[in-house]
């Protein structure tokens, strides 16, 4: 400091209001080199008196005590400050102030830092020496300091962190050392202390190893998280890395998993400490929720894929550990495997279940069974293939694919489809079943139902949305809008293709072909959305039909412009049937029907906010096979040489009464009368032989899967009443102890509703926080989903690790739950606790 600096300090610290009961201010300066000797005099002050020590203390202590004991004085000794046993100026000095002007005196006056510290700041000197690096230190705003404190706010201003931040110090620390150039080290050791943070590790992380190695530690603090969940057998070599202080390693990695660097350090320390090798042989409940390492999920996902192809038949088990493992950090790195190996795991079990084989026999029976528990072999197929076309590297999965390939088409539609075609022979001359509403008969039975109570109806019709498909939209609008959902169904018309399942849907008396096999209504074309509504009009004048691209793009005021004045539109969605119908997209087919899902959903919510509507039906024209490997050529039934009027994959119309091989046959007086045309359908869910690709997606048959029409009933609740209103389930807290008393904990949640209809699940954080918001332990994540109704299935037993610290036993802390899809209002539930802990470390942080 210069001599300007100085006087200006001297001044505001003896012009300052006296504290602590005095009358005026007394200030000491111990100038251990005498620095300042020569110029002492030539100081201004203000508002006191200088008095200088040399040989004179008897003198001084009576002045300022007895003389002038109201007069503020600067006592100057160019001499170190001496032992309290020889200094005769004592008592004064106690009650009084102490000023220097060396570095250390002036840094730890101005960040307000005990005289205690001293060496702790000294040892600093390159560090403060350093305008840049003094200002961030004092940006942290500290009010509180330790050894531990100053040593970490060194740290992490070194390490140009925005706050004092002891896991920001170590984690960058970890990714300089083992993925860096080691430049942020360097700096610690040139303007820092390499062995405080040594130091830190060893107190704060519990590393007690004698190689201060990064690498080591990074070992040690990933080891201790591991050790939290993994039950296997572990060598002594790897125990000594665990130790103590397991609790602050665990948070530590939880959080350092958010960023993008773990997975590779994770990937280095799993080859080092030979990882693979370790769990070859353990059981795998031993590791299901263990993922410090993502070797845990790749060997878990190869277990399961060879328990799976081997077919141990242990279903349920397979399918709670990939329920498990939802909860783990990795599960969205891997949730398409994961997700593959559920629904194939479903499919199997639900083959075993039947004991590989169909039931029922009559059509009426087959019908109703595939309505109410067959379908899910299709909708496991659909999502199992689904996944597996997501997933990156294949090869692991061939063999699973191979065999959910084979089972669903050698058991399910082999099966099924040899059950129900014996079961309607008898329907040859008379295609309908007593219990289910002609597709033809859809405006007389269904839509008329509306228009004759004079209510508005929109009519969606999704080309090519099959039963299941169907199921799962129900189930998705029943979850994401207020009213009421129901699902039936109608028989569909033969052949199930889209000319003929379009114009049955609508109204009119006769259904007829044109010599070039176009379909009329009444004599009227239906090809067209505009030749459709034409036919519409005829019977509802105040109708109109609308394609689904036109109304996605259209803005409130454009669809209430189309829609106002009209009793009935019908809306034409072409997703599925756009994507399965066309060779080279056929294979996209089951991504279309998430599409579909997701398009149909924001659809009605659409006319419902910007319709107004209230009464919105979802049907379709026709359903759909698909298989992911292709007929074998020598499979597909030939065509043999009759005339025809349309010819399909699936299907021949003709006059020809000429039989061929491998076929059935249908009379289409069902639906023209006295026609003399027929369809004609392969076997089972065999194909014509034809010319070029594309016979992986077919439609035109006489399957459950192409005939059985859903017809979707939403009626949309405008009313206050919640009683349709969709709601999350929720969580209680069921431990009954609001005391915690050691660093790890369980406590147990029950999820109080069943999911169903207007019930959907919750994903929850839970953490522990103290007053202030700041999180205190690991986050855990409860998945409230289940539709048991059995209480056991719906209680969840979570694992809750403290950091260590030091808790007032007098203070609250708080079990914080927290809706992870919420942005805004995300916390759910605060529930206070107190936490006394056996043993309180204490870490000063």
């Amino acid at each position: 400091m210069n001599l300007t600096e100085v006087q200006n300090v001297l001044n505001t610290m003896l012009s300052a209001e006296p504290s602590d009961g005095q009358k005026r201010n007394i200030v000491f300066w111990y100038d251990d080199d005498g620095e300042f000797q020569e110029r002492i005099s030539e100081i201004e002050l203000k508002s006191a008196k200088l008095l200088t020590i040399s040989n004179n203390s008897f003198y001084i202590k009576y002045l300022i005590e007895e003389e002038e004991p109201e007069t503020n004085f600067l006592v100057y000794s160019p001499c170190s400050k001496p032992q309290p046993r020889d200094n005769f100026l004592i008592d004064i000095l106690k009650y009084s102030k102490e000023f220097s002007a060396d570095s250390t005196t002036v840094i730890m006056r101005d960040l307000k830092i005990d005289v205690s510290l001293r060496s702790v700041v000294k040892k600093y000197a390159v560090f403060f020496g350093n305008k840049d690096r003094y200002r961030k230190f004092a940006s942290y705003g500290l009010t509180k300091y330790s050894e531990q404190i100053i040593d970490t706010a060194v740290l992490s201003a070194l390490l140009k962190l925005p706050a004092l931040d002891i896991e920001g110090v170590f984690k960058t620390v970890l990714v300089d050392g083992l993925l860096g150039e080691g430049k942020f080290i360097t700096d610690i050791e040139k303007f820092g202390d390499m062995e405080a943070f040594w130091s830190l590790a060893g107190d704060i992380y519990g590393y007690t190893l004698k190689d201060k190695d990064i690498k080591l530690l990074a070992i040690s603090m990933f080891l201790k998280h591991m050790s939290v969940t993994y039950r296997g057998s572990i060598s002594e070599n790897m125990a000594k890395f665990i130790g103590e202080n397991i609790s602050n390693a665990f948070v530590f990695i939880e959080n350092f998993m958010n960023t993008p660097n773990y997975i590779m350090i994770a990937e280095m320390i799993t080859d080092d400490i030979k990882l693979p090798s370790l769990i070859k042989d353990i059981e795998t409940d031993s590791f299901i929720e263990t993922d410090t390492f993502p070797i845990f999920d790749r060997e878990i996902i190869r277990r399961l894929i060879e328990n799976l192809t081997h077919k141990a038949g242990e279903f349920d088990k397979y399918i709670r550990q990939i329920k498990e493992r939802r909860k783990s950090h990795f599960y969205k790195n891997y949730e398409n495997e994961y997700s593959a190996l559920y629904y194939a795991a479903k499919l199997l079990s639900l083959e075993q279940h039947y004991g590989k084989k169909i039931k029922g026999s009559t059509a009426i029976d087959l019908y109703e069974l595939y309505k109410k528990e067959y379908y899910l072999f299709d909708t496991y197929y659909r999502k199992f293939i689904l996944h597996y076309d997501r997933i990156q590297n294949l090869e692991e999965f061939t063999p699973l694919f191979m065999l959910i390939e084979n089972t669903y088409i050698n058991f399910f539609l082999s099966e099924l489809s040899v059950k129900w075609e014996s079961a309607v022979l008898g329907l040859q001359t008379q295609w309908s079943l007593p219990s289910e509403i002609p597709q033809q008969q859809f405006c007389k039975k269904i839509v008329s139902s509306y228009i004759d109570k004079g209510e508005k109806l929109f009519v969606v019709i999704s080309d090519g949305l099959r039963y299941e498909v169907a199921k799962e939209l129900c189930d998705v609008l029943n979850t994401e809008h207020k009213g009421i959902v129901n699902l039936d169904t109608m028989l569909g018309v033969l052949p199930s293709y889209t000319s003929l399942g379009m114009a049955a849907l609508l109204p009119g008396e006769e259904i007829s072909y044109s010599d070039s096999g176009e379909v009329r209504i009444d004599g009227m074309p239906t090809k067209s959305t505009e030749q459709r509504a034409t036919v519409l009009k005829k019977k509802y004048p105040k109708s109109t039909c609308v394609s689904f691209d036109d109304i996605r793009t259209m803005s409130k005021e454009e669809l209430r412009a189309v829609t106002v004045g009209q009793d009935l539109i019908y809306v034409y969605h072409n997703t599925i049937d756009g994507r399965g119908d066309n060779a080279s997209t056929e294979k996209q087919v089951f991504e279309a029907a998430e599409d579909c899902i997701t398009e149909l959903t924001k659809l009605v919510r659409k006319l419902k906010n910007d319709g107004n509507a209230t009464n919105i039906l979802i049907t379709a024209d026709h359903g759909f096979i698909y298989r992911r490997t292709a007929l074998n050529e020598s499979d597909k039934t030939p065509k043999e040489l009759i005339s025809y009027l349309i010819a399909k994959r699936r299907f021949i119309m003709t006059a020809d009464k000429k039989e061929i091989h491998g076929t059935s046959r249908y009379a289409m007086d069902y639906l023209m009368k006295d026609s003399s045309l027929e369809v004609v359908i392969p076997k089972g869910t065999n194909c014509y032989k034809v010319s070029g690709s594309g016979s992986n997606y077919v439609h035109g048959g006489a399957s459950l899967q192409e005939i059985m029409i859903p017809v979707i009933r939403f009626k949309s609740d405008r009313s206050s009443s919640d009683k349709l209103k969709v709601k999350k389930v929720s969580v209680s807290l069921t431990s009954l102890t609001r005391k915690i008393t050691s660093m790890i904990t369980y406590l147990e949640f029950f999820q109080n509703e069943v999911v169903e209809e207007k019930w959907v699940p919750v994903r929850l954080k839970a953490y522990f926080a103290d007053e202030e918001g700041n999180r205190i332990s690991n986050e855990n994540i409860i998945i409230a989903d289940s539709r048991s109704k059995e209480f056991a299935d719906r209680t969840f037993k979570e694992k809750f690790t403290l950091k260590s610290g030091k808790y007032d036993k007098t203070k609250p802390y708080y079990l914080i739950l927290a809706d992870e899809e919420e942005k805004i209002n995300e916390e759910v539930q605060k529930i206070k606790f107190n936490i006394d802990l056996i043993f309180n470390n204490d870490l000063g942080l």
